[in-house]
């Protein structure tokens, strides 16, 4: 479901909305927000392209976007920010999947 951002212009691009998750390898919150994603996927994985971007690798897209917590979903479309949810809390999950928060 998810493939690692390669460049800035696959999220500009795109043709319908993306999920961008900023994450570290080290994080275990990351990891829970992964599966509960993966969970949701038969319900909410056509509606968008999906992208990681490991912080740690990319600190110049954390600074750019302002990640101080991971991890943090940010959804983008025309290439611009339009919401964002911090951490890892089940219920905040979906309604930010269904553009409800």
């Amino acid at each position: 479901m998810f493939q690692e951002l390669q460049d800035w212009a696959q999220v500009e691009k795109a043709t319908k909305p993306v999920i961008v998750k900023f994450e570290t390898d080290w994080c275990g919150w990351c990891r829970r927000l992964t599966q509960e994603l993966l969970r949701l996927a038969p319900e909410f994985g056509h509606r968008y392209i999906w992208f990681t971007v490991n912080t740690d690798t990319h600190p110049e897209l954390a600074r750019r976007f302002q990640i101080a917590t991971v991890p943090t979903m940010i959804c983008f479309e025309h290439g611009r920010p339009v919401r964002r949810t911090e951490g890892v809390y089940a219920h905040e999950i979906r309604p930010f999947l269904a553009g409800e928060d």
